[in-house]
């Protein structure tokens, strides 16, 4: 694919050290893009490369040949304030540490302080940069596929396996799909300096868990709304989703802030799918949301678009069983006038706990965790002593991981398993060919040996890690609406309204008897009390299925054309007896995202 189909009307940036070879990337984006914006170094060689909205940079400097330059890029408050912040650090060139610290909103920090340049994304991860070098030059760009052009990154046969995982855990899933591009990890920063050495170096750290459910809402509340003001400017039209419980949040917030909002509920095909009936309870609380239901005929299902539709994520992506159904919400916003559109992207990431905390607990408090224990226990039918033995264990992430690498074909975890590990358990499809299936173990044992958690508290690593993976979705979402035009806004994964969840004690949170509480305690006196009340979320079952049957052709086609097959890696003739179960299968799907992505290149 070509660059500049690749960057196609969305935001992204490449930043180059102040060196003259640095021209050579400007000259070779330059003929690939076009219109290239171009924010210099103080020597005047080019510094931050790419293109963006007005209205997404903010750059301030020191007025000096050799001085320091800061700019942010993406969601960030447009006033005096937040321009005051940026431009103090800029002056004593040691506050940069603080102003991601200090500032709300959702953006990358960039720097340029002598010979040196600083970049870095959000602690949530959903802001992520990656680097590579081409020649001497090292540069680090806001999207893997940019930088893979820019280097000639061939595709790493290690990586794309594990994108047929279940999951990718950690630290894999910092990395894209392209040898010799490196992610930058969620909360560091990078450091090129001018002689081509780089360095990462954390700048964040999660928040103590000290406050309790009734504090933590409070600042759950403030920060949310802020979140969604500063985002919202006066005579900008402006759309959102109402589903569930986090996106009747943000109606409701956006009731208050935003006058007039339109709010999208899209019909479920399941019957157990309640988010029309709750929304409907919503709008008619709330005079000021124009209430949209787009109807189950009006929708695409799921599997729609596979191989006719465009291929925007930035590598491969599971969530392109669902691109067509989101582009119509899209399609539909834009019609009524929207410009700026709010999803609840995030909420069940941070709002949903790990029972993995329950380790921590069991050393700390172990009345509250064995309270806690048995109601996993009761609620999920897991085995009190299968519990018992899991959160006994002491292994080291490293071990886990390790293990993990050895039980990729054991399949047998259902919801009856406890999930009290590092993360969930590993598996891979069984349409792995032997050598595939080899090849992805031996990967994951070798980095084992040097693998650390997010955290030494499993709970913490748990919840962070799924915080992380959520976000990367929601980032390709982002980049998908703005193609067609749409900014998509998703508050959740701004790191203040991060914080102000994972700085709740796991205890006051961690139940099963109560749905997202915190959210819940926040939203008192802002949602209507009945929508306070819901306890469910809208399931996608039979819109799978019918997606499914509906689009087998489509399926078909893409298993008898697999590339996949083609590397040697699958077995085509089980995966196409997998495509035939209706039954959602996550394994399935990311085989079929890892397809669309090759197909794509």
């Amino acid at each position: 694919m070509k660059l500049s189909e690749i960057v196609a009307a969305s935001s992204w940036f490449v930043v180059v050290p102040d060196r003259d070879e640095s021209k050579w990337i400007m000259s070779k984006l330059q003929e690939s893009v076009g219109d290239l914006a171009v924010v210099e170094h103080a020597s005047g060689r080019p510094w931050i490369l790419g293109r963006w909205k007005d209205d997404e940079l903010l750059l301030r400097e020191d007025g000096t040949r050799h001085g320091v330059r800061v700019a942010l890029m993406g969601e960030y408050p447009g006033n005096e304030a937040t321009k005051d912040i940026v431009q103090r650090a800029v002056q004593n060139g040691q506050g940069i540490d603080r102003i991601d610290l200090r500032l709300r909103g959702s953006f990358h920090l960039i720097a340029s302080v002598g010979n040196e340049v600083r970049a870095q994304g959000t602690a949530s991860g959903f802001r992520r940069l990656y680097y590579n070098r081409t020649g001497k030059i090292r540069f680090v760009g806001s999207r893997a596929d940019v930088v893979a052009w820019l280097s000639n990154s061939e595709m790493s046969e290690e990586r794309l396996l594990l994108r047929l995982l279940n999951y990718v855990p950690w630290p894999f899933s910092a990395q894209p799909v392209w040898a010799g591009v490196r992610g930058v990890p969620p909360g560091s920063y990078i450091r090129l300096a001018s002689d081509g050495s780089v360095r990462e170096t954390a700048w964040w750290s999660p928040p103590p868990p000290r406050a309790s459910l009734r504090e933590g809402a409070l600042t759950l509340r403030s920060e949310l709304a802020a979140a969604v003001e500063l985002r919202t400017a006066p005579g900008t039209g402006v759309s959102a989703d109402l589903a569930g419980l986090d996106s009747t949040a943000l109606c409701s917030i956006l009731s208050e802030t935003a006058g007039s909002v339109h709010a999208l509920t899209v019909e479920g095909a399941d019957p157990r799918n309640d988010d029309l009936h709750w929304a409907e309870l919503t709008a008619s609380a709330l005079p000021e949301l124009k209430h949209v239901v787009i109807g189950t005929d009006q929708a695409p299902t799921m599997f729609d678009g596979l191989i006719s539709g465009a291929y925007d994520f930035d590598g491969p992506c599971s969530m392109v069983i669902n691109r067509s159904a989101f582009l119509a919400t899209v399609t539909r916003s834009l019609s009524h006038g929207s410009a700026l559109h709010f999803s609840g992207f995030g909420g069940d990431e941070l709002l949903i706990r790990s029972p993995a905390h329950l380790h921590r607990l069991m050393r700390n408090n172990p009345a509250v965790a064995f309270r806690l224990a048995r109601e996993f226990s009761a609620r999920y039918s897991w085995p009190l002593i299968r519990m018992a033995r899991l959160l006994a264990a002491s292994e080291s992430y490293a071990d886990w991981l390790r293990g993990a690498s050895g039980r990729l074909l054991d399949q047998h975890f259902g919801p009856s398993y406890p999930m009290l590990g590092w993360d969930l358990p590993l598996c891979m499809p069984d349409w792995f060919m032997p050598e595939a299936a080899r090849t992805v173990s031996r990967f994951i044992r070798q980095v084992a040996e040097n693998a650390s958690p997010l955290s030494t508290d499993q709970g913490l690593h748990s919840t962070m890690h799924h915080i992380i993976s959520g976000a990367a979705v929601a980032r390709e979402f982002q980049l998908i609406s703005e193609r067609a035009g749409l900014r998509l806004a998703v508050p959740y994964y701004d790191d203040r309204v991060m914080e102000a969840c994972l700085a709740v004690r796991p205890e006051d949170v961690l139940t099963p008897r109560r749905y997202k509480p915190l959210l819940v305690e926040a939203m008192k006196g802002v949602m209507p009390a009945k929508a306070l009340s819901r306890s469910t979320k809208g399931g996608a079952n039979q819109e799978y299925a019918m997606g499914l049957e509906r689009n087998q052709d489509q399926i078909m086609t893409l298993i008898e054309e697999s590339k996949l097959v083609q590397l040697g890696l699958i077995d085509a003739r089980k995966l196409r007896q997998a495509s035939m179960v209706s039954t959602p299968n996550p394994l399935l799907v990311n085989t079929i995202g890892v397809e669309c992505w090759l197909r794509s290149l």
